[in-house]
C-alpha cells in the first residue's frame, strides 16, 4: 500500500506545429514531462504493523512519546519498543523530480513525383534528482555519536540524446522495366552522467541543509560516473525486376559504433537476391489450373511463411494508479493518474527481401515500456 504522506505529481504539456506546401511538408513535436515525487516521512508500513495497538498514540500532556516501551533485562541491553508515530513527525524528505524533454523534427520533399528526400531529428534531455533526509532525531539514532546522527543522501543524474538521419527514395517504371532505390544515413549520440554523495550528523533542528553536515558518511566518498555512446550507420538498397518475371535486389550496410574496439568500430554487411516468377512466362499460360494448386509436373503449393519454433506469445502488462482528492466540500477535485505498460516479449513483423517470396516474418524482438 502507499503510506500516508506519498504524493506524486505529473505534469505534461505537448506542441505540434505543421508547415505544408506544395510537395514540402515539415512538422515538428515538442513534449514537455515533469514527475515530482514525494514518499514523506511515514517510513516502512510493517514498522506500524509491528507496534502493538495497546501503546497509546500519545502522552497524558499530548506529547508523542519516543519509544513505546522498554524492557529491561539484568546482565543484558535493554529491549526497546520505538514509536514510528514519532518517527513520522520527523521533518525528514524523501522527495525525486524528473524533467524529461522531446522534440521531434521530421521533413519530406517529394522533389519529383518518383524521388523523394526525407530527413529526421530527435532530441531528449532528461534530468533526474533523488534526495532523501533522515532527522538525526530518528530512533535509529538513538545509540549513536552526535556526529552520526541524521543523514542526507543526493543523486542528480543528467542524459542528453540525438538521433538525425535523412534518405532518399527513387522509383521508376519504364516499359517493362521496375527499380527502386534507397539510401539512408544516420548518426546518433547518448551521453550521461551521475553525481551523488551521502552526508551524515546534523544538529537537531535544522533540517535538511547538507551544508549543517559534520562530514561525508564514514569510508564513503562522492561518486561520479560518466559514459558517452555514439554510431553511425549507412544504408542502400537496389531493387529491380523485368516484367515481374525477373526479380534482383541487392543491399549494402555500414555501420559504426563506439561500443567497440577503436580499430573495430565499422562493421559493413551486405546481401543480394535473386527471383523468377515462372508463371509469368509465356509458355506457363496455358497450363491449366496453374493457380489452383497444379502445373504440368503435378501437384503444387506455395509458400505462406516460415516456421519459427522460437516465437513466444507476446505479453502485455499494465499498471494503473490514480489518486482523487477532493477539498472544500467537493468543489475542488484533484485527480492524479500513472499508467505504464510493459510488452516483454514483443512481436515484430520484419521484412522480407522480394525475392524470398515473403513479405514478412514475425519474431520477437525486444520489449517495449
Amino acid at each position: 500500500g502507499v503510506m500516508k504522506g506519498s504524493v506524486r505529481q505529473t505534469f505534461g504539456g505537448n506542441m505540434r506545429m505543421t508547415y505544408r506546401k506544395n510537395k514540402f511538408n515539415i512538422s515538428n513535436n515538442l513534449n514537455v514531462n515533469i514527475t515530482n515525487g514525494n514518499n514523506g516521512a511515514w517510513g516502512s508500513f510493517s514498522e506500524f504493523v509491528n507496534a502493538n495497538p495497546y501503546y497509546p498514540v500519545t502522552n497524558e500532556d499530548g506529547t508523542i512519546p519516543r519509544d513505546l516501551d522498554v524492557y529491561k533485562r539484568a546482565n543484558y541491553a535493554d529491549i526497546t519498543a520505538t514509536n514510528p508515530y514519532y518517527n513520522a513527525m520527523l521533518p525528514s524528505e524523501n522527495r525525486s523530480k524528473i524533467l524529461s524533454v522531446t522534440n521531434n523534427t521530421n521533413l519530406n520533399w517529394y522533389i519529383i513525383d518518383n524521388l523523394r528526400w526525407t530527413a529526421s531529428m530527435s532530441l531528449n534531455t532528461t534530468n533526474t534528482d533523488n534526495m532523501n533526509f533522515t532527522d538525526p532525531a530518528h530512533t535509529k539514532y538513538a545509540s549513536s555519536d552526535y556526529t552520526k546522527q541524521g543523514e542526507y543522501s543526493s543523486s542528480k543524474s543528467r542524459s542528453w540524446r540525438y538521433t538525425m538521419n535523412t534518405g532518399i527514395a527513387y522509383a521508376l517504371s519504364l516499359n517493362d522495366h521496375n527499380l527502386t532505390f534507397n539510401g539512408r544515413a544516420e548518426i546518433r549520440s547518448t551521453s550521461s552522467n551521475t553525481e551523488s554523495f551521502v552526508a551524515t550528523g546534523f544538529p537537531k533542528g535544522v533540517g535538511a541543509i547538507p551544508s549543517f553536515a559534520y562530514s561525508f558518511k564514514e569510508n564513503s566518498t562522492p561518486g561520479y560516473s560518466e559514459s558517452i555512446s555514439r554510431g553511425v550507420s549507412f544504408l542502400g538498397t537496389f531493387n529491380y525486376n523485368y516484367k515481374y518475371r525477373y526479380l534482383f535486389d541487392a543491399s549494402l550496410s555500414s555501420d559504426g559504433s563506439t561500443s567497440f574496439g577503436r580499430d573495430k568500430k565499422f562493421q559493413t554487411f551486405w546481401s543480394v537476391g535473386a527471383g523468377w516468377n515462372v508463371s509469368k512466362e509465356s509458355f506457363a499460360k496455358d497450363w491449366d489450373s496453374y493457380y489452383a494448386g497444379s502445373d504440368i509436373f503435378g501437384t503444387a503449393s506455395y509458400l505462406s511463411g516460415y516456421a519459427n519454433p522460437n516465437l513466444e506469445w507476446q505479453v502485455v502488462k499494465k499498471t494503473s494508479v490514480g489518486i482523487d482528492l477532493m477539498f472544500w466540500d467537493n468543489r475542488l477535485l484533484l485527480t492524479m493518474d500513472y499508467y505504464h505498460t510493459n510488452t516483454n516479449p514483443l512481436v515484430v513483423s520484419i521484412q522480407q527481401k522480394p525475392s524470398s517470396g515473403l513479405s514478412t516474418l514475425p519474431i520477437n524482438l525486444g520489449h517495449l515500456n
